[in-house]
C-alpha cells in the first residue's frame, strides 16, 4: 500500500469498506461460542486485513458478493419476522446495519476495478 497516494477517494473506495466488515466480524466474534464459527469468521477477517495492504481486485470482489450475499440473506429473514409479527423496534438497527453492509459490499466490489483503471 503506498500511503503517500493515499487520498480521502482512495480511503472511502477500498480501506473503508474493509474496516467496516472487520469491525462487524469482530463485535460478531465476541459473542460467538463455537469454535468453527469463530475460526471462520476469523479467516474472513483476516483475508480482510490482508487484501488492504495487498489490494487484490479479485478477492475484494468476492468478498464483496459474500458479503452481499449475506445482507440479502439476513435482510430476507428480518423481513419473515416483520410478517410473522414476531419483530421489535429492536429490527431496525438491523435493517440499518443491512443497508449499510450492502453499500460498504458494493464498494469493496467496484472500488478495486475502479482504482486498476486509474494507473
Amino acid at each position: 500500500m503506498n500511503l503517500k497516494a493515499l487520498n480521502h477517494k482512495k480511503l472511502l473506495r477500498l480501506i473503508l469498506p474493509s474496516i467496516f466488515f472487520i469491525v462487524i466480524i469482530m463485535l460478531y466474534i465476541f459473542d460467538q461460542k463455537e469454535l468453527i464459527v469463530t475460526l471462520v469468521a476469523s479467516s474472513f477477517a483476516l483475508i480482510l486485513i490482508v487484501n488492504i495492504f495487498l489490494q487484490k481486485k479479485i478477492v475484494s470482489q468476492i468478498l464483496g458478493i459474500i458479503f452481499s450475499l449475506a445482507a440479502v440473506f439476513l435482510s430476507f429473514a428480518i423481513l419473515s419476522d416483520i410478517i410473522n409479527g414476531q419483530a421489535t423496534w429492536a429490527y431496525v438497527v438491523g435493517i440499518i446495519l443491512i443497508m449499510i453492509s450492502l453499500f460498504m459490499s458494493a464498494l469493496l466490489i467496484m472500488g478495486y476495478s475502479k482504482e486498476v483503471k486509474q494507473s
